[in-house]
């Protein structure tokens, strides 16, 4: 075990010097006539024609993420084994949810800031989960079942879905009575990142289930667009509850559906396939489950 602040930055740096001449010098950064391929979590070699320019590129990115990856989760041990120094620093790429980011965390993240000053986070938001190694993703926040199993997911918390309306969209085509005429309704729909169409409507109260069918003229693949447009009374919208609470205390916008609120829509965190995420991800994912619970 390490002791001391001395011998910790020592390692670190050791660690951090062997990082970069590994890399330099990887098979990957010089593959010719073999790949370098996983098998039950254990490196082998693939006999192969040449590869392009690119595809070398490519695999290198992918093996050089996870041999970096393994070697973070050397540096943290090295750094909480000392108690000297916190191991939540350096840079963490997020992969965040279109809805979450402006309407959960914004204003929210100076905590995370103040609390490990040595943390500095890149928020990019991808139209679908793609494969978050070869992108030097370090983590996802998303809402949706898992699609990928080569990912660790881990369910955040259920979403309640709602359906709103602006009071002048009701003062023009009327108050809905029941989810099954909503056919007859202007619905601004969103789209399913992972099937690339319109999410399907559903409504649940205690064991009832409706599955609505809608239309509309628009179709949205920004949250904040299709909220907009709903408050300006375009058309009824189904959203995350999370981000209406004040247009719903305000009576910007109307719950339609009080009593068939038991959809739930679950948040994952998603991180790629190894046993120990990184200090920072850890911290991260803690972070927004602390946020969740306030909401």
């Amino acid at each position: 075990m390490l002791s001391g602040d001395c011998d910790t930055r020592e390692s670190v740096i050791t660690i951090r010097k062997l990082t970069a001449r590994c890399c330099e010098n990887h098979p990957a950064n010089q593959l010719g006539s073999s790949a370098i391929i996983y098998f039950n979590g254990k490196p082998q070699l693939e006999p192969r024609n040449q590869p392009s320019s690119g595809e070398k590129n490519d695999q290198f990115r992918v093996v050089r993420h996870q041999f970096v990856a393994h070697l973070q989760a050397i540096e943290d041990a090295a750094i909480i084994a000392s108690g000297a120094v916190s191991a939540v620093r350096g840079r963490l790429k997020v992969d965040i949810d279109p809805f979450f980011l402006p309407m959960v965390l914004a204003g929210r993240l100076g905590a995370l800031c103040e609390s490990y000053p040595d943390l500095s986070i890149e928020f990019v938001s991808s139209e679908r989960l793609g494969d978050l190694v070869s992108e030097g993703i370090d983590l996802a926040i998303r809402f949706g079942r898992p699609r990928l199993s080569t990912l660790v997911a881990r369910k955040l918390t259920e979403a309640p879905v709602l359906t709103v309306a602006a009071p002048s969209y009701i003062e023009r085509h009327g108050r809905p009575k029941h989810p099954s005429v909503l056919d007859h309704h202007r619905c601004l729909q969103f789209v399913d990142p992972y099937s690339g169409r319109p999410y399907e409507w559903q409504f649940v109260r205690g064991k009832e289930t409706v599955d609505a069918p809608t239309s509309g003229p628009l179709i949205f693949t920004d949250p904040k667009s299709m909220m907009d447009e709903c408050v300006a009374g375009t058309g009824v919208a189904q959203i995350i509850g999370w981000g209406a609470r004040e247009s719903l205390e305000s009576r910007i916008l109307i719950d339609l559906f009080p009593d068939w609120h038991g959809e739930r829509f679950p948040l994952f965190a998603f991180h790629p396939s190894r046993k120990h995420p990184p200090a920072k991800v850890r911290a991260f994912v803690d972070f927004c489950v602390t946020v969740i619970k306030q909401l």
